[in-house]
């Protein structure tokens, strides 16, 4: 995942793991982690989010009791590269003794919430269209119907200042192989962007986002969160209230148009997908496994 991210955001901080690839973190000094701690840390760069039983009343002298100290910083300027637009497909493959089951992924750009709102909206529908459970498209066709893989789905991730991502995987079952389940997978998604998703397709769709949202409130950490990455990627309160109404406004001809805008492999947003297989390797005896994981 690493590597596929790095090689999708060639330029941008994205492909970059958040502290930092391996070989760095080695040679972290207390000097670097200081530095880089000082820069950024301050509350003109902090959002402090509190769920639970408790009152406005009750909370915010607290707030102002343990944070009153912390004083405004001047921030670095937030260098924000667009990623270059490209046309050749990138492939890569990881074998490793530790894996059992070869799989196949693929990852593409998107739009984020903050950058494109509605199409973001009409993402998370497709979304639950593809992957929303087992008698959604790509597990009901690939995994129950024709028994081609014992997993897969979609996802799509819109919490971002720049740029989204969508993911397709499969992991093939035994008579096939990670190269021949991605055209199936393929298969299912040409089929999305040619021909209109149903009324029940779309209703249910909906419907699964709406059961999410009520089950989320069931945890205190669940809305908080929501809040949050809604907040540091550049949404509003307004954005989170509204969410219900704006989901239940997506039509099947949205779902088209993102479908044909982003998961086109013929004519790719910005730059065509990352594709990833992951394979075991073989290895003489379980010694050989405990010591390549040691």
């Amino acid at each position: 995942s690493e590597q596929m991210r790095s090689a999708l955001f060639v330029n941008h901080p994205y492909g970059t793991p958040v502290i930092g690839w391996m070989n760095e973190i080695k040679g972290y000094e207390w000097d670097d982690v200081k530095t880089f701690y000082d820069a950024w840390y301050a509350p003109n760069n902090a959002i402090i989010i509190i769920s639970g039983d408790v009152t406005s009343d009750s909370v915010r002298p607290l707030v102002e009791k343990y944070f009153k100290e912390l004083k405004l910083k001047t921030l670095p300027k937030r260098i924000r590269p667009e990623v270059p637009k490209a046309i050749g497909e990138t492939v890569m493959t990881l074998t490793h003794p530790t894996i059992h089951q070869e799989s196949v992924s693929k990852m593409l750009i998107a739009p984020s919430y903050k950058n494109n709102k509605q199409d973001a909206l009409a993402l998370q529908v497709l979304e639950q269209i593809m992957s929303g459970g087992p008698t959604t498209r790509l597990y009901k066709s690939l995994v129950v119907d024709q028994k081609k893989a014992i997993a897969a789905g979609l996802s799509y991730s819109s919490s971002a200042q720049d740029y989204g991502t969508i993911s397709l995987y499969a992991t093939p079952a035994n008579d096939m192989t990670a190269k021949n389940i991605l055209p199936l997978i393929e298969a299912e998604i040409t089929d999305l962007r040619e021909n209109s998703v149903t009324a029940q397709e779309l209703q249910d769709a909906k419907q699964r986002l709406m059961d999410s949202a009520v089950f989320a409130r069931d945890s205190l950490s669940g809305p908080a969160m929501t809040i949050g990455y809604s907040i540091t990627t550049g949404s509003t309160l307004d954005d989170i209230e509204s969410w219900p109404e704006d989901i239940q406004a997506i039509t099947a001809v949205d779902i088209s148009r993102v479908a044909k805008a982003y998961l086109d492999p013929a004519a790719p947003w910005l730059r065509p997908g990352v594709v990833g297989y992951l394979y075991p390797e073989k290895t003489k005896n379980k010694a050989d496994i405990e010591e390549t994981t040691k």
